[in-house]
């Protein structure tokens, strides 16, 4: 069919080629401009996950330090308990001793007195 056989207003192939093409350079221009959109946020993306990571690294890096020092904590805890007991052995041991010094007094307390009354007889 040439273009002279096309109906009064209708445009020539070539018209509706050029036309088709300008639609798909349209969009092609439009994906185009969406891939770059797409790209700078996955760069942005990417930059943000290398902070999280770096983030990530210095909170193990902190959980680390931390497990650490409970772990010490916990050690100087047993070495405290330890000393305690040897304290409330050590209190036992002079609470007892403290009853037996009691009983030595009360014991020569007792003698006094009885040598103290029998002083007052041989004086009387």
């Amino acid at each position: 069919m040439d273009e002279e056989s096309l109906p009064e207003g209708m445009p020539s192939v070539g018209e509706m080629l050029d036309e088709t093409f300008a639609v798909h350079r349209k969009s092609l221009q439009r994906i185009e401009e969406s891939q770059t959109e797409t790209n700078e946020r996955l760069g942005r993306l990417e930059e943000s996950q290398v902070e999280t990571n770096e983030r990530l690294g210095r909170l193990e890096e902190s959980q680390v330090e931390t497990n650490e020092r409970l772990g010490r904590l916990e050690e100087s805890q047993v070495e405290t308990n330890e000393r305690l007991g040897r304290l409330e052995e050590s209190q036992l041991r002079l609470e007892e001793s403290q009853r037996g010094t009691s009983e030595a007094l009360s014991g020569h307390r007792e003698l006094l007195e009885g040598i103290a009354s029998k002083l007052d007889q041989l004086t009387a």
